[in-house]
């Protein structure tokens, strides 16, 4: 079980590198762009956690990730699925009835990032029920 945390983290840190690369890369070609500079904000980076578990090792990740892209010159928010954001499980029922509140605040979230850092625990084998 270590080793498949392990191999996690690992898959974990190549997505949190590639990330960052490519908000550096974003931020060269913004330097290149003189006259465009003034035009362009720093890049908005949403972090996800796929744990509601307080002292979750993949909300660390996520949390140390968002460091790492705020050295590189980006806005950082942290966007917690439980709690704010809290999503129901899918049922028909409720789409019919429209879609909840929550649904609706987590896609506007959505909509005002530039990016995201996601890690989440692997969970019988597929994604975590958060996700």
């Amino acid at each position: 079980e270590e080793s498949e945390n392990a191999v996690g983290t690992t898959e974990t840190l190549v997505m949190m590198r590639s990330c960052l690369r490519a908000v550096s890369g974003r931020m060269a070609r913004t330097a290149r762009f003189s006259s465009a500079v003034e035009a362009l904000r720093d890049p908005k980076i949403g972090l996800i956690c796929g744990s509601a578990r307080k002292d979750s090792f993949n909300r660390k990740l996520v949390l140390a990730a968002g460091k790492m892209c705020e050295t590189k010159g980006a806005t950082v928010e942290y966007i917690p699925l439980d709690g704010e954001h809290d999503l129901p499980i899918y049922s028909e029922e409720i789409e019919a009835a429209g879609f909840p509140e929550s649904a609706m605040r987590l896609k506007a979230k959505m909509a005002e990032m530039d990016g995201w850092v996601v890690a989440g625990p692997e969970y019988n084998g597929s994604l975590t029920p958060l996700f």
